[in-house]
């Protein structure tokens, strides 16, 4: 049986380390060594190394959901996702969270006054985002830090798929865009919790309900050996 290890997605630090790269060339050959823009060159390099070491410790983020302090180091990367993600949000018609199952619901990151009353538990797979302090506060709240387009950690996934109670609680599971992170993690809920059969069964059967909840290929191939090894 081979090693089960997480994913390393590294396209994302290539590209990252070339827009670094090409913003503090510019700042030092055209915008007269402008600071921001060394700041945010250096920026889109550190959250680079991030993805090539596939690890969330630069962004810190904690189990009351939020980023760490030295996370300011990566401050204009930080705010562009947010500008990013705000904009997508503006234009998409996809619904901010849909139904799974009776107790189960995949969605996006929801913000303060979108926080359903009836949701009563929340798994949070971003690493680059802030919680709403009022889900953090009113809601039991758990992070599993993953990186955007990446896999988690697996003693964290193990812990996280070992611990959470599915049957007496009402539970929203996101990343940013309720896609990629949130169909990985809600189809290895959905085998384990007997909902579905099979690897192919879930994906489809979650599909149904969240159409573009849809993994990468590497994501797939995690969860396919993830649940070879339970």
């Amino acid at each position: 049986m081979k090693k089960l290890s997480s994913y390393h997605p590294l396209k994302y630090g290539v590209y990252l380390s070339i827009i670094g790269i090409v913003i503090i060339s510019c700042s030092y050959l055209f915008w007269k060594n402008n600071l921001i823009g060394y700041w945010t060159g250096f920026s889109a390099i550190f959250v680079s190394i991030s993805y090539f070491a596939n690890s969330t410790i630069l962004f810190g983020k904690n189990q009351n959901g939020k980023l760490a302090l030295h996370s300011i180091l990566i401050l204009p990367y930080l705010i562009i996702i947010r500008l990013i993600w705000h904009i997508q949000k503006l234009i998409s018609n996809e619904s901010k969270m849909d139904k799974v199952t009776d107790n189960l619901y995949a969605g996006r990151r929801i913000l303060n006054f979108e926080v359903p009353n009836f949701i009563t538990q929340v798994i949070d797979l971003t690493c680059e985002f802030n919680e709403p302090s009022k889900i953090a506060k009113e809601k039991k709240y758990y992070s599993l830090s993953i990186l955007d387009g990446g896999t988690p950690q697996i003693s964290h996934l193990r812990n996280i798929l070992s611990n959470i109670n599915l049957s007496n609680e009402k539970t929203l599971i996101h990343c940013a865009k309720g896609h990629g992170r949130t169909s990985m993690i809600i189809v290895l809920f959905l085998l384990k919790n007997g909902i579905c059969n099979n690897i192919e069964e879930a994906i489809n059967f979650l599909i149904s309900k969240r159409p573009k909840a849809k993994m990468n290929k590497h994501q797939k191939q995690f969860v396919e050996k993830f649940y070879n090894n339970l």
